[in-house]
């Protein structure tokens, strides 16, 4: 009967302690993948978006992914296939609360519509970027993180907001054009920021309610208020200075007094995207993306699509992108409702060589070592 030693004890233990690690760690959880936000570029040919990948830690009392990872990307609209990695944001092991990375609705990298150059917030919020991607990439100079940013139609503008703060920038100059103290969402750190056509206002939604900015003169105009305290999950300008705001209780019409004009739906909505040139708005919410008319507010279309998390109309209003919570996007012709393409953009998963893993290099490196100097024991004994 083969005796048991000391060091087979010992290289024993470990590798079941060494397995142990890899469950709870690398090779634990749920692969996740998720489109965070997607943006046209101004003649409709491109799709710029941003992945999320991660793995769930499974983790008792943790509410931690690890290994997330977010990629922004270029898509060609005519048939969803990859053009151009920019830029990759990878945060190995427990990189904090999931939510700090993980947010459906938020809008982290956008294009510009007056010079196609992409707009980026660090991953997680951070500093915002202009330009990402390019050599002469400028960094603009903020007082705060931004976690959610957004652009006016000619893209004069630019909205930061993140911790109880918003900026607007002004892109040509560089110059901040309006900074004011909000009450940032829980979980998001941010304010949710739409603005006028004719970029002389800005609505924002927050802790406080949905209220409305004038930009030139920094001063409060009118607040959008709901007695049934709902929660705003997005909100959107039309041309004709209404704002829709999507919430748990529907989604409506205000004008820019703050009075109601009009109750969309009744149920609970999530996203909403207007189209560059104003002919249509959707909202997304139930497993439904409804494609809507203005003048008067007519739906024009039902799109049946589950777990979406970010939609965005196509400037000219010919079609619309949805992207989901596993990590793909579609195309939609907003007239017939026709699916054109469905593509699985490029993220970036890999699982991190970092202590279990190189715990197992050195346990092979030893055991393999301690095996044949056993060999060569057994040799010089016979």
């Amino acid at each position: 009967m083969p005796r048991t030693t000391r060091s087979k004890l010992f290289f024993g233990t470990t590798l079941v302690a060494i397995i142990l690690l890899f469950t709870q760690s690398e090779g634990g959880g749920t692969y996740l993948a998720m489109i965070e936000s997607i943006s046209f570029s101004s003649d409709g040919s491109r799709i710029v978006l941003t992945k999320l990948t991660g793995r769930d830690a499974q983790t008792p009392f943790k509410a931690y992914r690890m290994n997330v990872s977010r990629t922004l990307s270029w898509l060609d609209a005519a048939d969803g296939k990859s053009l151009e990695i920019v830029s990759e944001d990878y945060k190995p092991g427990n990189s904090g609360p999931a939510f700090g990375y993980w947010r459906a609705g938020r809008t982290s990298a956008l294009c510009l519509p007056s010079n196609d150059q992409i707009a980026i917030s660090a991953f997680g919020g951070g500093d915002v970027t202009l330009n990402a991607g390019a050599k002469n990439s400028v960094v603009l100079p903020r007082e705060n993180t931004a976690h959610h940013i957004a652009c006016s139609k000619t893209g004069r503008f630019l909205a930061t907001s993140g911790m109880d703060k918003m900026t607007v920038f002004d892109t040509k100059t560089g110059s901040v054009a309006m900074r004011i103290e909000t009450q940032g969402l829980p979980f998001v750190f941010a304010s949710l920021i739409s603005f006028a056509f004719n970029e002389s206002r800005i609505v924002f939604a927050s802790d406080s309610g949905v209220s409305i900015w004038d930009i030139s003169t920094s001063t409060q105009v009118a607040t959008i208020t709901d007695e049934r305290d709902e929660w705003v999950n997005a909100v959107a300008v039309l041309p004709d200075d209404t704002v829709i705001t999507c919430s748990n209780g529907g989604a409506r019409q205000y004008d820019f007094a703050g009075r109601l004009v009009e109750t969309i739906a009744k149920d609970g909505k999530r996203l909403c995207s207007v189209a560059a040139d104003g002919k249509l708005f959707a909202i997304y919410g139930g497993d439904s993306l409804q494609i809507y008319g203005l003048n008067p507010i007519k739906r024009l279309q039902t799109i049946w699509f589950k777990h979406a998390s970010s939609i965005c109309l196509s400037p000219n209003s010919n079609v619309i992108a949805v992207g989901d919570f596993h990590g793909h996007i579609a195309l939609f012709d907003t007239v017939t409702g026709q699916q054109q393409w469905c593509a699985n953009p490029p993220g970036r998963y890999r699982l991190p060589f970092s202590l279990p893993a190189i715990s197992l290099f050195v346990w092979i490196c030893l055991a393999w070592r301690s095996y044949r100097r056993s060999n060569a024991d057994d040799h010089q004994k016979d």
